[in-house]
């Protein structure tokens, strides 16, 4: 590289105007426990269930009982006799005991020990998932750890069904050993948050529900950098919104499996149980905040924690070049990083790097396949001694030469993307609107 003087290419940075960086206030909202509670159940017992054959447990798993479920669920599926018996030659049951624990508290690593107000001074708006930065209201998450155990409980009708199906458990379930997976999986958006952004933002509510939840559903894509989902929830029977997080890991334990020596019935011995444990940490919505202009939101009515006069201000990150926030089309920036190479001289910037193994790598091999350029949904700028520079993209090389000679060896990089074109994308080609978790997106893990 070129000799460049120390400090030679920097900007003066003026104290004054990081002090008067724009305040905003904060809301807390907490999620209900409840989602994830019932969402960990659930994942569980398809994690049990997948690796037995379709109908071991009775057609459509009707064999199959999870503790606290309704009382008459039976009914829906079984005859008498079944009911009574609960199963029939050659099949298995199965119930499945969940057991929340309390007591678990992640080695006290949780800043709600510090109280509500610690909880909104560490919280960054700019690490927020939503971004609207053209009216600066921001929507962060803190996520959480629940522990749950579980006990699976397995009724076969033979000695030798039990001796087979209790090898074969320990083996599969590699019991006594750690295991986890990365999944994506569904977050709960409690309403009252939902209510607040939609009336912050000006859409119209009647009766505690927005009356164009379309139009407010594009809003909410167009500016977050996670899928917003709008769906049905059939525990209390509305339409909710959702919001789709990758890479959530789910740590599983099966500490022990045992075995009983049967019912017996005067002489005769039948109904084998296995029993086998294990312990789930699985990740939940610890709370949000709602960082926004507005002093009081009236739609915050349930775990509200809204002081009058609380406001906090993070210092950004002291840089000699601020990047814009928003381009012309509209679109919040996606990501921003720095290139440093020879100064004065025409740059070549291959950013293969940037996007290789991501979802976004996927995303631009895919519009090139069926011949529709990322620019549709993404945006290039490259800017360089503090002026934006014309470039001209390869998109199939997947590099950016600039036109003219570059002044300066650092160039600012900024990547403006189209979340609402990105999020219908992954809700249409990943199937996140048709379940509440699944393998990760373009199975990558972080």
């Amino acid at each position: 590289m070129a000799d460049i003087k120390p400090y030679e290419r920097y900007q003066k940075i003026n104290f004054a105007d990081i002090t008067k960086r724009k305040m905003l206030n904060a809301h807390l909202i907490t999620p209900s426990l409840e989602f994830s509670y019932s969402l960990c159940i659930e994942y569980m017992k398809d994690w049990f269930l997948k690796r037995f054959n379709k109908d071991f447990f009775g057609k459509d798993f009707a064999y199959v009982y999870v503790d606290d479920s309704h009382v008459f669920d039976s009914y829906n599926r079984l005859k008498k006799d079944q009911i009574l018996n609960r199963s029939e030659p050659g099949k298995g049951a199965l119930a499945i005991v969940p057991v929340l624990n309390d007591e678990f508290n992640r080695e006290q690593l949780e800043d709600s020990i510090f109280g509500v107000d610690m909880m909104l001074k560490r919280s960054r708006y700019e690490d927020s998932f939503f971004k609207d930065k053209a009216h600066d209201r921001y929507i962060s998450a803190r996520l959480t750890l629940i522990q749950m155990d579980f006990t699976f409980k397995v009724r076969v009708e033979t000695l030798a069904q039990q001796l087979d199906l209790a090898k074969a458990m320990r083996q599969t379930y590699r019991v006594g050993y750690t295991q986890g997976e990365y999944i994506s999986m569904d977050y709960a958006l409690p309403p009252e948050l939902m209510l607040s952004v939609a009336m912050d933002a000006g859409f119209e509510v009647k009766n505690g529900d927005i009356v164009d939840p379309i139009a407010f559903l594009y809003y909410m894509n167009s500016n977050s950098q996670l899928p917003i989902l709008y769906k049905f929830r059939s525990v209390n029977g509305h339409n909710e919104y959702f919001m789709r997080m990758p890479n959530m890991y789910v740590w599983i334990n099966c500490t022990n499996l045992q075995r009983d020596q049967g019912d017996r019935i005067n002489m005769l011995k039948h109904h084998y149980n296995i029993e086998m444990n294990c312990q789930v940490r699985f990740p939940a919505a610890h709370y949000y905040i709602l960082h926004t202009e507005s002093k009081s939101l009236t739609a915050i009515t349930k775990g509200e924690y809204e002081p009058s006069d609380m406001t906090f201000e993070t210092l950004h990150d002291m840089r000699q070049f601020e990047y814009p926030s928003v381009n012309d089309r509209g679109w919040n920036s996606y990501l921003y990083t720095d290139y440093i190479d020879d100064a004065n001289k025409i740059l070549e910037l291959d950013f293969t790097e940037i996007f290789q193994g991501t979802e976004m790598e996927a995303l631009i091999k895919h519009s090139l396949g069926i011949h529709v350029s990322p620019e549709l949904f993404m945006e290039i700028q490259i800017y360089n001694d503090l002026e934006r520079q014309p470039i001209t993209i390869d998109w199939e090389k997947m590099t950016v030469t600039t036109k003219n000679k570059v002044l300066s060896q650092t160039t600012n990089i900024v990547i403006f993307m189209d979340l609402n074109w990105l999020n219908n994308h992954r809700a249409e080609f990943d199937g996140i609107i048709n379940n509440r978790f699944g393998p990760n997106v373009h199975g990558r893990e972080p």
